[in-house]
């Protein structure tokens, strides 16, 4: 089977009416499998700071008490459902958790590089076009929230803090898992372009989707409710710091085909990581991550949260990196100064700089 490629873009979708394997759009008819696997991509949660960000405009006042100096050592998310789908087609699984007694669905993201993290199977795929993945996050009912479970490390003006269960983060440790509240209880990555499956294909197609740690995680020493969303539960903002997390977001390749990441620091307030082929290098897709440096204005000049799907070669060595609130139109794949286009404040000054 030749390669092809998959784009992943995060969209909300409701993880409702989930059909069974064997049902819907699956089928005894068709000689193809497909087999999902979570991987995570090489590198490490925490990185440091790498300069000061130029003078421009916050999208909020800078934060104080707030650090991405955080070493996660576990990342525990509930994964109850992969779905295949296509337009005008029924919903069919290729991995299905079910909650109950003595099970929790949880998977460990940070678990080792490049293997596949969670236990399915081939299931056989009847002919058809897809175009989407879904991945369910809830048990079957009709809540809308889930926990990301973290046990992390977060250092502040020298003072090392561990998550503690119930209570944020403590100067006691060691670390123990930290409940992280996340509203949604689905994620849709489109597959560009669609997966066709023929009558007549005979083949195995293992999809598997990737995701990165790196700079997943933030903590704030005061009420974290104006620096981001999922965070720790507030109990006393006088007393015990935060930890917040980036919502996990994951691209996709088949048949041995890895992401090749390259990060950068914008104005040493967000992390982008461009992800790109490793046998083409034609562009996937982009996350975009919060950071903060303590006694730094946060200065990011966009809201540096979701993804870029837009990166297009300008012939000059330079690449327009857009998304519909903000573009980059001569971003370079170096460390480089340049000027992006937002959607909130205009022309902003930027800083990128490639990280190792």
């Amino acid at each position: 089977m030749s390669e092809r490629r998959i784009s992943f873009r995060l969209v909300t979708v409701v993880a409702a009416g989930l059909v069974l394997p064997g049902c819907g759009i699956f089928g005894p008819d068709s000689n193809t499998g497909v087999r999902v696997e979570l991987v995570r991509l090489p590198g490490e949660s925490a990185t440091a700071p790498v300069g000061s960000a130029p003078s421009a405009a916050a999208l909020s006042p800078p934060p104080a008490g707030v650090t991405s100096d955080v070493t996660v050592s576990s990342l525990r998310i509930p994964i109850t459902s992969v779905e295949l789908r296509g337009p005008g087609e029924g919903g069919g699984e290729l991995y299905s958790c079910i909650t109950g007694p003595g099970e929790d669905c949880l998977v460990e993201l940070n678990g080792p590089e490049l293997e596949n993290l969670i236990a399915t199977s081939e299931v056989t795929v009847s002919p058809g076009t897809y175009d989407q993945v879904a991945v369910g996050y809830c048990a079957r009912s009709a809540q809308e929230e889930w926990d990301a479970l973290v046990t992390a490390e977060a250092r502040f003006d020298g003072t090392t803090y561990y998550s503690r269960t119930g209570l944020g983060l403590d100067d006691t440790g060691p670390a123990e898992p930290l409940a992280l509240p996340i509203h949604g209880c689905g994620s849709g990555f489109p597959i560009e372009p669609p997966l066709i499956v023929d009558a007549d294909t005979e083949a195995t197609v293992v999809l598997r989707l990737y995701f990165d740690i790196r700079d997943i995680a933030y903590a704030a020493s005061e009420s974290p409710t104006n620096i981001g969303f999922t965070c720790s539960p507030v109990t006393d903002p006088n007393v015990t710091p935060y930890l917040c997390s980036a919502y996990p977001t994951v691209v996709a390749a088949y048949d041995g085909l890895v992401p090749v990441v390259e990060r950068y620091r914008i104005n040493n307030s967000a992390t982008i990581g461009l992800n790109f082929q490793a046998s083409t290098g034609a562009f996937i897709e982009a996350y975009v991550r919060r950071y903060f440096t303590p006694g730094e204005a946060w200065n990011p000049g966009f809201t540096p949260d979701a993804f870029f799907s837009t990166f297009i070669d300008n012939g000059d060595g330079t690449y327009r990196l857009e998304r519909d609130d903000v573009t980059f139109p001569n971003f370079r794949r170096e460390t480089h100064s340049g000027t992006m286009d937002t959607a909130d404040l205009g022309l902003v000054p930027y800083t990128a700089v490639l990280l190792p």
